[in-house]
């Protein structure tokens, strides 16, 4: 089976990052996919340059997205994705866009340590997985998920890869990662 790092294609145009608050928690919590569930849905505002290309796929602190590719990953997620609804727009203020901070919970200890690169091991301490290894047996029936010990990527299996490529998905490079059984 194939899964793919999702990443952001080329640079997110933003004068201002959010206006918003998670209270109590924070855009790390979001990024660690902890369970928000309990809190009022947080109002942010996204500001995009006038000349920026709005994208389906983002991250900026943490990932967004278009109600698009919002729909595509309900559609696989088994219930394990939150969704908070965010306002871009241009600063002029002309045009806005409704977009969605993904929050994703799945988390799966997964990863062949031995069989990873990884960036500032020293002893028996690991600092960065660059590029994982994956032990699939561990991902069957999975098709959105993060890591643990991969910080706050996410990644993707090749179901969704194909449903990314078919609905033209923009702002997504999918990034081939190595899989063992």
């Amino acid at each position: 089976m194939n899964f793919y790092d999702l990443i952001v294609s080329g640079n997110v145009e933003c004068l201002q990052v959010f206006e918003g608050d998670f209270a109590p928690y924070s855009t790390e919590d979001i990024q660690e996919g902890l369970d928000l569930s309990g809190i009022k849905s947080p109002e942010f505002t996204l500001r995009y340059k006038k000349t920026a290309k709005i994208r389906d796929w983002a991250s900026v602190i943490v990932p967004v997205l278009s109600k698009k590719f919002k729909l595509l990953i309900e559609e696989v997620s088994n219930g394990e994705a939150q969704f908070f609804p965010i306002i871009a727009e241009r600063e002029d203020k002309m045009e806005r866009y409704d977009l969605y901070v993904l929050n994703y919970l799945t988390r799966i200890d997964a990863i062949d340590l031995k069989k990873s690169e990884t960036f500032g091991k020293k002893k028996d301490i690991l600092y960065y997985i660059t590029h994982p290894c994956l032990i699939s047996s561990k991902l069957e029936g999975l098709d959105i998920f993060r890591l643990v010990g991969a910080d706050s990527r996410i990644f993707v299996s090749e179901k969704l890869a194909k449903l990314i490529r078919a609905n033209n998905i923009t702002g997504v490079d999918l990034l081939p990662v190595k899989s063992i059984q």
